[in-house]
């Protein structure tokens, strides 16, 4: 789950169309994939398809640190 500071209720309109496929694109490079994921107003489920020689943190780190350069 992914909650912006102080939960506040900004992922609507565009951001909420292309947070998916720019996930999905970071996510390739590290060998990553998204199962499901779904935006609401103040946070963001994913369900994350990481290789066993992969560390969770590490992913999520990337993801986190990537995406919002992107956006």
């Amino acid at each position: 789950m992914w909650i912006p500071k102080f939960r506040s209720n900004i992922i609507d309109g565009w951001l909420r169309k292309d947070v998916e496929p720019i996930l999905r694109w970071l996510g390739h490079f590290r060998g990553a994939g998204i199962l499901e994921g779904k935006a609401y107003l103040d946070h963001i489920h994913l369900f994350l398809h990481i290789p066993l020689m992969q560390a969770v943190a590490t992913i999520i780190w990337y993801l986190k640190g990537k995406g919002t350069e992107i956006m």
